[in-house]
C-alpha cells in the first residue's frame, strides 16, 4: 500500500507541476528571430560638409560720416556715408583707426572712413594694412600783424611813351615849329 500511495503522490506532483509550468511568465521562446536591417550606412561621400558661410567684411555709418582720400581729417572730404549706410571693407590703417573702404568717388574706387563713426561686422585678423597717401600740404595762417611782400607781377602790356617832335615847315613864311606827338611802343 506504501508504494501505491507513492505512486498516487508522485503522479499528482508531475500533474502540479506540469500546470505550474504552463502558468509560468515567458512560456516557450519565440520561434522567429527578429532582425536588424541596416539600410542607411552612411559612405563617406555621403557624409554632410557643414557649410560655412563667408560673411563680407564691412561698416555700418552710426552717423553721416565722411568719406576722404586719406585716413585723417587733414584728408580732403570726397563724399560721405548716410546714417546707416554700408560700405564693403578692403582694408585699414596701421593702428586700425581708419577704414579702407571700397567708394566709387576715391582714387582706384577706395577711400577712407574713420572707424569712431562706424560700427564693423565680419572684419577677419588677415585684414590688410593699407599705407596712407601722402599728407597734403595745408597752408598754415599767418598772424594778422604780419607783412607781407609781394613781387610786383610781369604784365605782357607794352609801355607806351609819349614825346613831342618838332617839324619846321618848309617853304613857311614864319618858321614856327609845329610839334607832333608820335607814339612808341616799347616791349
Amino acid at each position: 500500500m506504501f508504494a501505491k500511495k507513492i505512486k498516487t503522490v508522485l503522479s499528482v506532483l508531475l500533474v502540479a507541476l506540469a500546470v505550474l509550468a504552463c502558468n509560468l511568465p515567458g512560456g516557450a521562446p519565440p520561434t522567429e528571430t527578429p532582425t536588424v536591417e541596416d539600410t542607411a550606412t552612411p559612405t563617406a561621400s555621403e557624409t554632410p560638409t557643414p557649410i560655412v558661410e563667408a560673411c563680407t567684411p564691412k561698416v555700418t555709418a552710426n552717423t553721416v560720416a565722411n568719406v576722404r582720400n586719406g585716413p585723417g581729417q587733414v584728408y580732403a572730404i570726397i563724399g560721405s556715408l548716410p546714417l546707416g549706410g554700408t560700405a564693403t571693407v578692403a582694408g585699414k590703417n596701421y593702428d586700425g583707426t581708419w577704414w579702407y573702404i571700397d567708394f566709387s568717388g576715391g582714387e582706384g574706387g577706395h577711400a577712407w572712413i574713420a572707424a569712431s563713426v562706424t560700427t564693423a561686422d565680419c572684419i577677419p585678423s588677415t585684414l590688410a594694412s593699407i599705407a596712407a597717401p601722402p599728407t597734403p600740404v595745408v597752408p598754415t595762417a599767418l598772424p594778422s600783424n604780419t607783412v607781407v611782400a609781394v613781387a610786383p607781377s610781369v604784365t605782357s602790356t607794352p609801355l607806351i611813351f609819349i614825346f613831342p617832335l618838332p617839324l619846321f615847315p618848309i617853304n613857311s613864311p614864319t618858321p614856327t615849329p609845329i610839334f607832333l606827338f608820335p607814339v612808341f611802343p616799347f616791349p
